[in-house]
């Protein structure tokens, strides 16, 4: 972690308290803010440091984001007399114990969560996120027709930074920058019980559990994009305030000869989006909006996860069919099936097959009964590695019991990229996450100050 990039927004530092009770955590905190009173700017690094690499953590925990020293005494005093800062950070659960139950997955975003730019300041500011990065831009070169990074970090009103909303890129952009992201995580530490993806998102997941290696799963994912991208173009996709079987009942009763429609996604149990011919959907659409239920039209180029995709599926076959496929090392939860792909599978089985990846471009994107697979497996804290926080507010809709969920980004809320990272890092770490705080200082220079224990 650098301490910021020219131009860039001031990159916050993290300062941890903990105790066996609120009442200690406070008093943790109240001597922490004498501490950090006295400090200059200059020794706010060293103090954070000793706060999260020189301790232990107890079971209640907060964490302060300030990038000076004078914010971070004012967001520590706060802290300590039970006041609101918007610079603590603190676990919302209902837990007595102040951490969230079970191991922590990681959800891969899908297609539309991109954004011009996306990752440039990862970029330049983490040493660990460029290296990734850089290698997935090489395995990726031979497939795409210009370096990835010319179209991923150009500005939005550009010829390169328009291609980022062409499937083409886009798959291949969002399945370097999730890797890129993940392989920082995990370089502090965070290594999931479990992974999942949606749409796309699935070919990230399966290449960092071991089901695809990296040349192999950026053959597909640039494939993917390409023969989406040479698809029929028009149709239309939507989302429907419904559950799924009453959309298909719809769709019979509504229904047209001829006309090719089908469910695409189950992003909640009332939240189900259909893609096919415009007519058929804008039909449909209407019929549950004279209701009083919510419907939105997508943004999109195609109509994804329908007949559409049809004309794809037998050249997108001979590609996966000259991929490998290992045993996932991490437990994978596919939103094809919305079960384990893991569970005895063998070679030729479940996503060890090139008839998973064809299927997993046509079906509908099973994303509730995912994250309900990954409940019934004690899983209940869940980082959403990609651009923006699209997966977690699905997940609040579709969990059955209070689970969370951390997005790596908040575009709309951070004031910079690094900054979200540093505060998804905190939401992580006070629900009970385990952190290689050293590694998160690793090349920063700071050596920890000693603080009282």
């Amino acid at each position: 972690m650098t301490s910021g990039t020219e131009g860039a927004p001031a990159v916050p530092v993290l300062l941890a308290v903990s105790g066996g009770s609120v009442e200690d955590r406070a008093q943790d905190a109240a001597v922490l803010a004498d501490r950090v009173a006295q400090a200059s700017d200059g020794d706010l690094r060293a103090i954070a440091h000793g706060s999260t690499a020189g301790r232990s953590h107890r079971e209640h925990r907060a964490v302060v984001l300030a990038a000076t020293a004078q914010e971070a005494a004012a967001a520590l005093g706060a802290l300590a007399g039970g006041r609101y800062h918007p610079a603590v950070v603190e676990d919302e659960s209902d837990d007595e114990s102040g951490a969230w139950e079970g191991g922590t997955s990681v959800l891969f975003t899908g297609q539309g969560s991109q954004r011009p730019g996306m990752g440039r300041e990862l970029y330049t500011a983490l040493p660990v996120f460029r290296s990734a990065f850089d290698a997935v831009g090489r395995a990726l070169r031979p497939h795409l027709s210009r370096p990835l990074d010319e179209v991923v970090f150009a500005t939005a009103d550009s010829v390169e930074g328009r291609l980022l909303h062409e499937t083409e890129f886009t798959q291949p952009a969002l399945f370097a920058y999730e890797v890129a992201l993940y392989r920082l995580w995990e370089s502090w530490g965070v290594r999931p019980q479990a992974v999942a993806g949606h749409s796309v998102g699935e070919l990230s997941a399966a290449h960092v559990s071991g089901v695809l290696d990296l040349e192999d799963a950026a053959r597909l994912v640039a494939a993917r994009g390409r023969l989406m991208q040479a698809c029929e173009r028009g149709g239309a996709m939507a989302s429907l305030e419904a559950a799924e079987p009453e959309v298909l009942e719809a769709l019979r009763a509504l229904g047209r000869p001829g006309e090719r429609v089908s469910v695409a996604g189950l992003n909640g149990p009332a939240q189900t989006v259909i893609s096919g011919d415009e007519a058929a959907v804008v039909r449909a659409a209407g019929h549950f909006a004279g209701q009083g239920r919510r419907t939105r039209r997508l943004e999109v180029s195609h109509a994804f996860h329908s007949p559409h995709m049809d004309s794809m599926l037998e050249e997108y076959r001979r590609v996966a069919l000259t991929c490998s496929f290992g045993a996932p090392e991490i437990p994978l939860l596919s939103t094809v099936t919305g079960t384990w792909t893991d569970r005895g599978t063998a070679p030729g089985e479940g996503a060890r097959t090139a008839a998973h990846w064809v299927r997993q471009v046509r079906d509908a994107v099973r994303f509730v009964d995912a994250v309900n697979g990954l409940e019934a497996a004690g899983i209940h804290r869940h980082l959403e590695c990609g651009p923006a926080a699209v997966l977690t507010s699905m997940g609040v809709a579709c969990a059955k019991r209070e689970t969370g969920f951390v997005p790596s980004q908040r575009v709309k809320e951070q004031p910079g990229e690094v900054h979200g990272l540093l505060r998804a890092l905190a939401e992580l770490h006070v629900t009970g996450q385990y952190i290689a705080w050293e590694q998160v200082f690793a090349g920063t220079g700071a050596v920890p100050a000693g603080l009282p224990g």
